[in-house]
């Protein structure tokens, strides 16, 4: 369109000629200010047109972006699947679990290769076997009820856990089986499968009878065992009051005889009438020791928070006001404090400061020394019994934590043989060990060590625990 107006080429003869003539160009400055109009809308769409598709251009690259995103996520997960998978089949794989799958339709079962390993089948090409073929294995008092548990699995839709005996194909040999089972809904609201997995637990339940047999066992003994506790009861009691009996009268009329009769007996009567009583006296002494062996294995443990130091010092001055006539250095460190019963534990000072008392006799010097230290490995607390007596060799270092066992000359040191047995009989009814070092004629030290505990206002038993080694 031309922008400016075209005019008539006639010459105007009269007003109507003019007229005509003004009303021509009016015509064409409103059609040309229509097309102007029109251009304007259409440039104006054009415009949105371009913006809109600005917009797609840019709507869609986002989209492009969000699917090479999601395809890349599809990507890990799939990585991230295939590795569970490998995982859980390696799992199953260890755990030798097999795995089936059973079409209810078609009564073809799915086996993985370990089902054949467990059954001792060889694998079919395509993994498939049939339901009577599995039922061929499975052992004939079991399978009615195998059945009847995989029919309910399916009428009831819930998964079944049940165990069964199987006859392996290969060396036919009865095994027993776990196994658990779940349905799988179809389109139509019936069950179309059912997978489980199978478990060879013969092992396991060859364990469990060897268990139930050891129970039984146990049981037995327990029982066996009360009724020796019984008659160990009835035979403290016959020691306790039976034998003492005669032995208090021997020694009773022993005494009356070197009393009343002793100017009418000779020397040689008057030795034999001595070593009548020294043995009927050493012989209660035994008893006497062998009771208190006994009543410790049985007695209940009260613990209490022990000052063992305060103990020590105690039972050492309660032991020389029996031998004032001895002269003898003690040196006891710092000694913790412990949760133990303080009977026992005053029996264990006694016995041990009573045997280092005793064995530096011939010493000019005697010296004996407490001490306690931490074990940095057990954490437990270490108390030492130390003397300048005449010592021990090592290699019978066995034997003296034994009943009756003596490494002295009973003659030139008195004693039944009992002591160490009882003090070792009382630690390891605390969870705790004895051991000894000596040096013939250079001494002796025993050592006992103790659980770290505290006690409480509640405690009614010292911890328990069997004994441990010493460290090195």
């Amino acid at each position: 369109m031309s922008n400016d107006l075209a005019l008539p080429t006639a010459n105007c003869k009269s007003v109507e000629d003019l007229e005509s003539l003004i009303k021509e160009l009016t015509f064409q400055y409103e059609e040309k200010a229509k097309r102007a109009a029109e251009l304007e809308i259409a440039n104006k769409e054009l415009a949105f047109q371009k913006d809109e598709k600005a917009k797609r251009a840019a709507e869609l690259e986002i989209a492009n972006k969000e699917l090479a995103f999601q395809k890349d996520e599809k990507a890990k997960r799939a990585a991230e699947l295939e590795i569970a998978n490998k995982v859980i089949s390696l799992g199953v794989e260890a755990a030798k679990i097999g795995v089936w799958n059973w079409n209810v339709g078609s009564n073809e079962i799915q086996w993985d290769k370990m089902m054949f390993q467990i059954y001792g089948m060889p694998a079919t090409t395509d993994g498939l076997i049939s339901y009577e073929d599995w039922q061929k294995h499975v052992h004939p008092d079991d399978f009615a009820a195998q059945d009847s548990a995989l029919r309910k699995t399916i009428s009831e839709i819930k998964p079944g856990i049940r165990d069964f005996r199987i006859i392996r194909d290969n060396d036919r040999h009865v095994r027993t089986i776990h196994a658990s089972d779940c349905p799988l809904i179809g389109a139509y609201g019936r069950v179309e499968r059912v997978v489980g997995i199978n478990i060879d637990i013969s092992d396991n339940v060859e364990m469990l009878d060897e268990i139930r047999h050891l129970n039984t066992h146990i049981t037995k003994r327990a029982t066996e065992l009360e009724i020796a506790n019984k008659e160990l009861d009835s035979f403290t009691y016959s020691v306790s009051h039976d034998l003492r009996a005669p032995l208090r009268a021997i020694d009773g009329f022993s005494r009356i005889l070197e009393e009343d009769y002793g100017p009418k007996i000779d020397k040689n009567g008057i030795r034999v009438i001595g070593v009548i009583r020294e043995n009927s006296q050493k012989m209660g002494k035994l008893i006497d020791d062998l009771l208190g062996l006994s009543r410790i294995g049985r007695k209940g443990i009260k613990a209490a928070d022990i000052g063992m130091k305060e103990m020590a010092s105690a039972v050492f001055s309660e032991l020389m006001a029996l031998n004032p006539e001895r002269k003898i250095g003690l040196n006891i460190s710092d000694l913790p404090h412990v949760c133990a019963d303080p009977a026992l534990m005053k029996q264990v000072w006694m016995n041990l400061l009573s045997n280092a008392i005793k064995f530096t006799r011939k010493q000019e010097s005697p010296t004996i020394e407490v001490a306690s230290v931490t074990d940095p490995l057990t954490e437990e607390k270490v108390f030492s019994v130390k003397d300048n007596g005449i010592g021990f060799d090592m290699k019978f270092v066995e034997k003296l934590f034994g009943v009756f066992e003596r490494l002295v000359d009973e003659k030139e040191f008195e004693g039944t043989g009992c002591g160490l047995a009882i003090v070792r009989r009382i630690i390891q009814r605390h969870g705790g060990r004895i051991w000894a070092e000596g040096t013939p004629n250079i001494g002796a030290t025993f050592f006992f060590s103790l659980p770290t505990t505290v006690c409480n206002a509640s405690d009614s038993t010292a911890p328990s625990s069997q004994p441990r080694k010493p460290s090195q």
